[in-house]
């Protein structure tokens, strides 16, 4: 930092660095302070004037702000889903219930921002941010405003995006912040949430009369199918019904074929029958030139004599020579 005394006033040139921070402590407000974590600050700036106010005022140049593993008091992501809820469950859409339910959503609970990034311009006394990105996995921040050096008050625009997508947008809460620096008085405005809200609501309505809508075509399309079914169950009946009396139809006819035709055998062998009895005998024709038969010769047949049986050989018997002695008395 250096200064220069001039006939124009006291000039003062500076070269501001901050790195490592505590925000809480730089920007104590409260009981709970508004942000907490490691602060980083750089900034050019150069002014001249006769007073300290002049001096203040005509101060200009530029920096960059950035803080890291950042807590952002007020600012809880889950109002969304609470205000949400709360119309799902059967809240009015109008803007004074919907800005007193995301009021108390918001104070419940803060903001975690892994890191955030921003570029100031310092010009006639003003410090004006822009472009502030903020990295959190749970909604988006935008930070756009003035601090008055002089006055030491603050003239902030703040935007809350929610994470869920609906309606063909995400859910924003703008909110003001006015006031002293120390303490700036924060106003919610809800218009564009409640906006959002009521096309949800309607893109919801829409899509509940879609689904039914669906589900009475796919019920119609059951009942369709059923009677289909039912009308061809039908058709297989009566079909089988005809066919059946058909054949029993055909089989009657071919019984009463065959019983006309045993009827009409029968009359014609009857007919034949009386026909021929009708019919006398003719008598037998003379033969024509033909001799007369003479006497009839008989030759008694000759009878055959049975053959006498062939006897054996004859046998010659003799006597038995007497033996030796025989026919001598005893003693001679």
């Amino acid at each position: 930092m250096s200064y220069k005394d001039a006939d124009t006033g006291l000039t003062a040139r500076a070269n501001l660095s901050l790195t490592g921070a505590d925000a809480s402590v730089l920007l104590a407000s409260g009981a709970r302070p508004p942000v907490t974590g490691s602060l980083d600050l750089s900034a050019e700036v150069e002014g001249t004037g006769l007073s300290p106010v002049g001096l203040i005022g005509s101060l200009q140049g530029k920096g960059k702000i950035a803080i890291a593993g950042a807590q952002f008091a007020g600012l809880d992501p889950r109002a969304f889903d609470t205000v949400t809820r709360a119309v799902d469950q059967g809240l009015t859409i109008d803007t004074a219930g919907i800005a007193k339910v995301v009021q108390r959503a918001l104070e419940s609970g803060q903001l975690s921002v892994k890191r955030a990034d921003g570029a100031f311009l310092i010009g006639a006394g003003q410090v004006r941010l822009s472009n502030l990105t903020v990295d959190s996995k749970d909604a988006e921040l935008s930070l756009t405003g003035n601090i008055d050096l002089t006055e030491g008050s603050l003239d902030a625009r703040m935007v809350l995006s929610g994470a869920n997508e609906a309606a063909g947008g995400r859910p924003d809460i703008f909110m003001g912040l006015t006031g002293p620096l120390a303490a700036p008085n924060r106003n919610i405005d809800v218009s564009a949430l409640t906006g959002w809200l009521t096309l949800r609501a309607v893109e919801h309505q829409a899509k509940r009369l879609r689904e039914a809508e669906a589900q009475r075509q796919r019920e119609i399309e059951a009942e369709k199918r059923r009677r289909e079914i039912e009308a061809q169950r039908r058709r297989k009946i009566e079909a089988e019904r005809q066919r059946r009396a058909l054949e029993a139809e055909r089989r009657q006819q071919e019984i009463e074929a065959a019983q006309q035709r045993q009827v009409l055998e029968a009359l014609q062998r009857r007919q034949a029958l009386e026909a021929a009895r009708s019919q006398p005998v003719p008598p037998p024709a003379a033969p024509k030139n033909k001799a007369a038969p003479g006497p009839l010769s008989v030759t008694p047949p000759v009878l055959s004599r049975p053959q006498a049986p062939v006897l054996p050989a004859p046998v010659d018997i003799k006597p038995l020579p007497a033996p030796a002695g025989a026919g001598q008395p005893p003693g001679s």
